[in-house]
């Protein structure tokens, strides 16, 4: 269990498709293969992104210094507006990549790329030029570490051009036995959004031996107004012991 555990601080509250970062000690000839499953669903007064996800690493076992494969499904909607007025957006996509995760001082690390499809729509006729299907490159990166005892410091980033769209998050978590909990910022921030988001999350609630829940909630703010959100995500686990 602190074997998963430790995985799992890699996991939590990722919104863009992020690689598990622990130290699982595993003899990779006489174990199946690992996949972590991810989804989750985040409403809010002015936004709304829902995912689904699968990691597997190419050795096939989870080490915390591995090459990670990455499939990502997606669905945004968020409020904006042009020269006549409010609007509504949605965008549904995914993306595919690798990551790279390597120890660090107090934790792991991963750098990763992947390409995302996207296609966005509007309620109505607009003049935003942004509208329809897209192709973009991603580079995204994190940071999963135990700074002070108990106190688990979650990092992730990620940029994508050529219309360049920003994500950043971070976690500040104190651990207890059977869940961590802590502040949680969030920004996100495309050609015609941007998006604050600051509040508070429970994660690695354990459910089963093979999935863990968490929740959040908090205050939003966006370009239309303020708001509130909340959200809830899970994460199952195939081939661990």
């Amino acid at each position: 269990m602190l074997r998963i555990r430790s995985l799992l601080a890699g996991l939590v509250g990722s919104l863009c498709g992020l690689s598990p970062l622990a130290a699982v000690q595993a003899d990779e000839a006489d174990k199946p293969r690992q996949f972590i499953g991810l989804g989750g669903t985040d409403q809010g007064s002015n936004s709304s992104y829902s995912y689904l996800g699968v990691l597997t690493p190419l050795s096939g076992q989870f080490t915390g210094n591995d090459w990670v494969l990455r499939g990502w499904l997606d669905y945004l909607t968020y409020d904006t507006d042009d020269a006549y007025g409010d609007l509504k957006a949605r965008v549904y996509g995914g993306n595919v990549g690798i990551s790279r995760s390597f120890p660090v001082p107090a934790g792991t690390a991963s750098i990763g790329v992947g390409v995302v499809y996207g296609n966005r729509q509007y309620d109505r006729e607009t003049t935003q030029d942004d509208e329809g299907g897209y192709v973009r490159f991603r580079v995204q990166g994190d940071y999963f570490g135990e700074p002070l005892e108990n106190n688990h410091l979650n990092l992730f980033w990620s940029v994508s051009i050529p219309e360049t769209e920003v994500f950043a998050r971070g976690d500040w978590l104190y651990g207890f036995t059977d869940f961590r909990v802590g502040p949680s910022a969030t920004w996100q921030q495309g050609q015609d959004y941007k998006s604050l988001r600051v509040g508070l999350t429970v994660q690695e609630i354990e459910v089963t031996d093979w999935a863990r829940l968490g929740v959040g909630g908090g205050w939003e703010h966006t370009d239309t107004g303020n708001g509130v959100y909340g959200g809830v995500n899970v994460t199952l686990l195939f081939g661990f012991e």
